[in-house]
């Protein structure tokens, strides 16, 4: 979403340059993160992890722990044999 700040002239200079240092055009991609760190909000990347997270932590011991074994060798032999684009 797009909004309008004031910004003192020293921040938008530090701004520019921390932005230009990262290799990004602008600096709302910084002022996003500073203002996600300062108000204590989760990331959304982090959030989406934790979401995930809980639900398979609601899925142990819907399967045996046979089935889990097997599964998890399926995946190993699979990432083993997998081939890329490069």
């Amino acid at each position: 979403m797009r909004t309008t700040i004031e910004l003192d002239d020293r921040v938008r200079e530090a701004l520019l340059k921390r932005a230009a240092e990262r290799g990004e055009k602008g600096y709302s991609k910084i002022i996003n993160e500073a203002l996600v760190e300062y108000l204590g909000i989760e990331p959304a990347e982090r959030a989406e992890r934790l979401r995930r997270a809980e639900g398979i932590r609601r899925l142990s011991g819907s399967i045996s722990e046979e089935f889990a074994a097997r599964l998890y060798d399926s995946v190993r032999e699979s990432r083993e044999h997998w081939q890329t684009g490069s």
